[in-house]
């Protein structure tokens, strides 16, 4: 074999090699950005979770405090502004729950 066609052998095994060390090179950037994108997604799904826990908790304590109102009696409320906002909010969730909104709708007037 000619000193040039192992020159160009050599050549050719250590450009094969390079590619192959770039190929290698660039899976693991993958591989990192992927891992890296999966734990995004991870965060956003507990992130997500936690606002559907928080939208529940508030909706139940919306149709609590509705309950409470409607099962509230204005004759023993002790002023008369209580007993006109006690019958104001009364007739604010009727109404809700007549239009369809059902309790827990939010359109009581509670802030």
């Amino acid at each position: 074999m000619k000193k040039g066609d192992q020159s160009e052998g050599v050549n050719f095994i250590f450009s094969k090699f390079s590619n192959m060390r770039k190929e290698q090179k660039e899976l693991v950037q993958q591989e990192i950005f992927m891992a890296a994108e999966r734990e995004q997604m991870k965060i956003q799904a507990k992130l997500e979770q936690e606002r559907m826990k928080i939208a529940t908790k508030r909706e139940q304590d919306q149709i609590n405090f509705e309950r409470e109102i409607m099962l509230k009696d204005p004759s023993k409320v002790t002023t008369e502004e209580g007993r006109a906002w006690v019958i104001a909010q009364q007739k604010a969730i009727w109404a809700s729950v007549n239009r369809g909104g059902g309790i827990g709708d939010g359109s009581s007037g509670n802030v």
